[in-house]
Parts: C-alpha cells; sequence; structure tokens
C-alpha cells in the first residue's frame, strides 16, 4: 500500500513538472515570435489619433510580459495650449490575467517629465459606449519651466471618461506650486514685472467640459490671492474657452502704496476684488467692480 502512494506521488510529481515545463516553454516561445514592433506602431498610430497629436519615439522597447519601455518622447500638439512636450521616459506594465478573461486593462506607468515624475494607475474598459477609462495618478517636483514661468509642481489627481471625447471627462486635480516667479502667463505679460509666490494651492474638479475652482489661495512677496470660486467653459481650440473667475488680491509692501496712491477710493488695508470674464486669450476685466485694461 505505501508503494502504490509513492508511486502515484512521483507520477504526479513528475506530471506537474511536464505541465510546468510546456507552459513555460509556451512563454518564451510566445515572447520570441511576438509581434512587438506592429504593436508599437500601432499603440502609437492610436494615440495620435486620439489626441489629434505627433508623437517621436527616440527609444523603444517593450519585454514580457507586457511591460513598455520608451525614452526620449517628443509630442507635438499644434492646436493644444501647450504645444510641445518633451518626455523622458513612460514606463508601463500591463496585467496580464485581467485582460485575457475580462479583457479588462489595468496598466501601472510611471512617467518621467519636467525633470520629476508622474506615478498612476489606469484602467480600460471596452463598453457599449465606447472605451471606458478612469485613472488615479500623482505627480512630483515637476518642474514649471515648461509652462513659461519658474518653480516645482506637487499634483494629485483622478478622473474617468467614456470614449473618444475627452472633453466630456470627470475628475479633480489638487496641486501645490512652490517657490513660483511669474513674468508672463501665456500671452498676458504681468504688468507690474516678475511676481514672486511662495505658495499656491488650490484644487479643481472637472465636469460637463467645465473646470470649476473649488479652492486656490497663493502667498507672495507682492500680493495674496485666493479665490471665491471661478469656472472655466472648455472650447476647441482652448483660445475660444470662456473664463469667468473672482479673486481676492491683498497688495503688500511698495505694491500696496502704489495700489492705495492709483486706486480711487482704496484704503490699502482691505483686499481687491478682481472679476475676470470672456474668452481666455483676452478676458474683461474688473477691479472693484469697475472695468480695467492693462
Amino acid at each position: 500500500m505505501l508503494d502504490w502512494i509513492k508511486n502515484q506521488k512521483t507520477k504526479w510529481a513528475v506530471i506537474l513538472g511536464y505541465a510546468f515545463f510546456g507552459f513555460v516553454m509556451f512563454l518564451f516561445f510566445l515572447y520570441l515570435t511576438f509581434p512587438f514592433g506592429m504593436l508599437e506602431s500601432r499603440l502609437i498610430a492610436a494615440m495620435e489619433s486620439e489626441s489629434g497629436c505627433t508623437m517621436t519615439v527616440g527609444k523603444r522597447g517593450i519585454h514580457f510580459p507586457l511591460r513598455l519601455a520608451w525614452r526620449e518622447i517628443q509630442v507635438n500638439c499644434p492646436a493644444r495650449l501647450i504645444s510641445q512636450w518633451k518626455i523622458q521616459s513612460i514606463d508601463a506594465a500591463v496585467a496580464p490575467l485581467p485582460l485575457l478573461f475580462n479583457q479588462r486593462g489595468e496598466i501601472d506607468y510611471r512617467i518621467g517629465i519636467a525633470e520629476g515624475e508622474v506615478v498612476g494607475h489606469l484602467t480600460a474598459l471596452q463598453t457599449r459606449e465606447g472605451l471606458s477609462v478612469s485613472m488615479k495618478n500623482e505627480g512630483r517636483k515637476l518642474n514649471l519651466s515648461q509652462f513659461g514661468f519658474s518653480g516645482l509642481a506637487d499634483l494629485e489627481g483622478e478622473g474617468n471618461w467614456v470614449g473618444p471625447d475627452v472633453m466630456k471627462a470627470k475628475g479633480s486635480l489638487t496641486f501645490t506650486l512652490n517657490g513660483v516667479q511669474v513674468k508672463q502667463v501665456g500671452q498676458w505679460v504681468v504688468p507690474i514685472g516678475e511676481m514672486s509666490f511662495s505658495s499656491i494651492r488650490g484644487k479643481i474638479n472637472l465636469r460637463n467640459g467645465t473646470l470649476v475652482v473649488e479652492r486656490f489661495a497663493a502667498q507672495g512677496s507682492e500680493i495674496d490671492l485666493t479665490s471665491d470660486g471661478g469656472n472655466l467653459l472648455l472650447r476647441d481650440p482652448f483660445a475660444g474657452s470662456l473664463l469667468s473667475l473672482s479673486i481676492k488680491a491683498t497688495p503688500k509692501g511698495s505694491l500696496q502704496q502704489m495700489a492705495s496712491l492709483f486706486i480711487q477710493g482704496y484704503s490699502g488695508r482691505e483686499p481687491l476684488n478682481i472679476a475676470l470674464k470672456g474668452s481666455i486669450s483676452q478676458p474683461q476685466i474688473s477691479l472693484n467692480g469697475k472695468p480695467f485694461s492693462l
């Protein structure tokens, strides 16, 4: 009886060993024959089609089982607010089991950009309405020079959308900017020269094609800013987006003295009420309820 049990154990051990060996050889054969180059080309083509941008990848690599590693990426988006992006690296790993059994993409990604890093997770699932995408990400120590001013940014965000129209997405973004120096924002030049802010914090929500300011505060050497709320109705192209924003501004030091001299009825003690309305490319500005031109 004992000999029979030992023989059965040996038999099952051999069967499992062969099965495991066969599985390993199958994966090895799949890795050698899988058309990784075609997959990369189709992925780039799909990303360009959905975004309206063109992408050039300096160094490509897809590794077993489903891990993508790209280096030296150039992205050109002529119709976007920021037309050119330089991305140092993209590393993304797809979980194979959800993809095989549930046709659901679960992707962990790490992006080197703006001398910092963005880490996140993306889930994609095909539905009747189109491709459903949800994502969460976190960015640390991102250099703001690519946006035209200096400083470092920490970001946390999440969002979801269905179909190719990202303008219909829902999401939120919490940000902290440190050591910011601003001379110009887009086409608008700061009239009093460069302004410095030790800290800028805020949260923005996106829903129904509208960016909504939930909270905003900035502490600067020349001025402090807080927002009573506002929104940006997104349009394509972005320059046609409509802005409605109110800000309380408290000047400091020499700027406070200047404001007291040039703004009628201003004592210098209370905050100024600034409102911006209209096209984001050239909004109408009012100061304490009166039209103001720069």
